[in-house]
């Protein structure tokens, strides 16, 4: 869910913007069984395809993000674990 305190924090952490496309992904598996799946990454257009691009512009913003939610995450994993 897009209010979870994962996903929130991954969008803190400057993941994007929200949207919905049809494709296939592991996420719906996960869905079924009420945990959060999010896929992002890098920009660019024509997946899979013969005119597939990757905006180069885009893969420092993502690697930023996915440092700081993952270092986040570890930080609050740790002092999850103190309190127990």
């Amino acid at each position: 869910a897009q209010d979870s305190p994962q996903v929130q924090a991954l969008r803190r952490a400057g993941a994007g913007d929200f949207l919905r496309k049809h494709g296939a992904a592991d996420g719906r598996f996960y869905y079924q069984r009420g945990i959060d799946a999010v896929i992002f990454g890098i920009g660019g257009d024509g997946l899979h395809g013969p005119n597939e691009y990757v905006d180069i512009t885009t893969i420092e913003p993502y690697r930023q993000a996915l440092t700081e939610f993952l270092q986040a995450s570890g930080s609050a994993t740790r002092q999850d674990e103190g309190n127990v």
